[in-house]
């Protein structure tokens, strides 16, 4: 077994924590100043975690459901989109790269519709794995970002509907 039959295990070994685990202690023994702040404050996000785990677990199973099912389609469709394009790379390289550029893009949400940073994403990721075509950049930013007009115009359509009908009436 190699590595990649170990990185399908960690939504498994984060469901095991949730499940088993109790309040985190918030108080933070490292040193740096800046490196402690940002310690205390994911230990406060665990524990927000953990709190909405064991008062709500089915809602925290749910969300958990919709996070790894987001993690592995978005995964699937940079693969589909690269072998269509004549590159086969391994799945579990398109996971890391689809989970860099979500990285990536959430260092960016301060930015309106994140113009330009998924897109530096990709390029990014694309070049780190030794893709340096700009056609397949392009193909890629355009497949993505047309699925995501592709959606928003859905939902727009979906609510004028739903607020026609008469449910939110």
């Amino acid at each position: 077994m190699d590595i990649s039959d170990y990185i399908f295990c960690i939504p498994l070994i984060i469901f095991i924590i949730l499940k088993k685990s109790k309040e985190l202690e918030v108080a933070s023994t490292l040193s740096w100043k800046a490196l402690r702040k940002l310690s205390i404050r994911i230990q406060t996000i665990l524990n927000a975690v953990l709190t909405f785990h064991q008062n709500q677990p089915c809602k925290c199973y749910r969300a958990y459901f919709y996070f790894f099912l987001h993690w592995t389609v978005g995964a699937l469709e940079l693969f589909l989109i690269l072998y269509f394009s004549g590159i086969t790379i391994p799945i579990i390289l398109s996971q890391f790269m689809d989970m860099g550029i979500i990285i990536i893009k959430s260092f960016g949400a301060f930015i309106p519709a994140q113009i330009g940073v998924e897109e530096f994403g990709n390029k990014i990721l694309l070049t780190s794995a030794g893709i340096y075509t700009v056609q397949i950049w392009l193909i890629i930013a355009l497949i993505r970002r047309s699925r995501q007009v592709f959606w928003i115009a859905f939902g727009f359509l979906a609510y004028f509907g739903i607020k026609k009908g008469g449910i939110l009436s």
